[in-house]
């Protein structure tokens, strides 16, 4: 699909259906799977307005735990994203978002890969503050881990190239 307006309109679309499957389980891995694919479109356009779609379906996820591995993933992204001004807005929607997860430990996850998204696009303080944000002191800290992995990288590159051949 060569026009993002029409892809957009798809992936309405798409979201209306997956909206209207009455199995909660069902319809999670359907708005999972569309959130995931609307990543990958975003990532390859460079377009945030995709990731806003894929926010939008990752919201929609019943599953706390699926919800928070889209919206995790969504937040790593982000920081690959060119306009700085519209991915800080856009990590507030997610966090938004992250915020109505029930569950403290799958919160938590979130709110860490919006400390480190944060933390990529040299933004300290709003990095600082998404890991204050996290409920339990196990969550502030693995947030917190992940801004101090950031600063280490940048300060020591090689750190950085370790780190990718391990995984």
């Amino acid at each position: 699909m060569d026009d993002p307006q029409k892809a957009v309109a798809f992936l309405l679309e798409a979201r209306e259906s997956a909206e209207k499957i009455h199995d909660d389980n069902l319809q999670s891995r359907a708005l999972s799977a569309l959130a995931t694919s609307t990543a990958k479109i975003a990532e390859t356009t460079k377009d945030i307005a995709f990731l806003e779609q894929a926010r939008q379906s990752a919201e929609k996820i019943s599953d706390d735990e699926g919800k928070s591995q889209s919206l995790s993933a969504l937040a790593a992204l982000a920081a690959k994203m060119v306009d700085s001004n519209k991915v800080a807005a856009f990590l507030e929607r997610v966090r938004e978002s992250a915020e109505k997860i029930s569950n403290d430990f799958y919160k938590s996850p979130s709110l860490s890969a919006l400390a480190a998204s944060a933390a990529k696009m040299g933004k300290w303080s709003r990095a600082y503050t998404f890991a204050e944000s996290n409920v339990t002191d196990a969550g502030k800290a693995h947030a917190l881990a992940a801004i101090l992995k950031v600063w280490g990288e940048r300060q020591y590159p090689a750190l950085a190239e370790t780190a990718a051949e391990e995984e």
